[in-house]
């Protein structure tokens, strides 16, 4: 738990620095999501009955996304442990076992993504490589291979018996996994939190 703990406030202090994360999405971004509908008819309920502006709810949405971002993203733990456990299910541990293990991954992804936002930054600087880091389906495409490329790693320390093509495999199914928690149940809960509390 201290790991993560602390790749946590790394990943956030490299973050706040860099204006890169994953985890902490605007106001727009949900409208446009694929709940944006039901964030919509919440949202034009709350402005409807509140004196806010949508230009005034959409700079607190936006100051206060930041802040949960920071403290839900503990909901990956036990949102990758039970793909871990699928994928893995005859090796019988227990599920705190998958816990732990989980604990593990979703620290390296955060030293990951940290180490990526670091690495955006300097390129963007570059006069060279600042287009190839303005096309976000780029950057979505290498952020995909980073992440499987360190889901085999992982594996491959976690569960050495494992053959090679079986761990990339699984590399896979895991990040389309953690893409799928990122942009349906973390968002979702990242939105709804951000929203009670304005």
């Amino acid at each position: 738990m201290q790991l993560f703990l602390i790749t946590n406030l790394l990943f956030y202090l490299v973050a706040g620095f860099t204006h890169f994360s994953p985890f902490q999405t605007k106001l727009q971004y949900h409208l446009g999501s694929g709940f944006g509908g039901f964030a919509q008819r919440l949202l034009d309920k709350r402005l409807a009955q509140a004196t806010l502006s949508l230009a005034d709810f959409t700079t607190r949405f936006d100051t206060l996304v930041h802040v949960y971002s920071k403290s839900l993203v503990f909901l990956f733990i036990p949102m990758l442990a039970l793909p871990l456990w699928l994928l893995f299910r005859r090796q019988r541990r227990y599920f705190v076992e998958w816990l732990t293990l989980s604990t593990y991954m979703f620290g390296g992804i955060l030293l990951l993504f940290g180490a990526a936002a670091v690495f955006s930054l300097t390129a963007r600087l570059l006069p060279v490589t600042r287009p190839v880091f303005i096309s976000n389906d780029l950057i979505t495409g290498v952020m995909f291979a980073l992440t499987t490329t360190y889901f085999a790693l992982f594996m491959g320390g976690a569960f050495p018996t494992q053959p090679l093509w079986k761990r990339v495999l699984k590399a896979t199914l895991m990040t389309a996994f953690f893409l799928v928690a990122l942009v349906i149940p973390y968002r979702f809960v990242l939105f709804m939190v951000t929203y009670w509390s304005i």
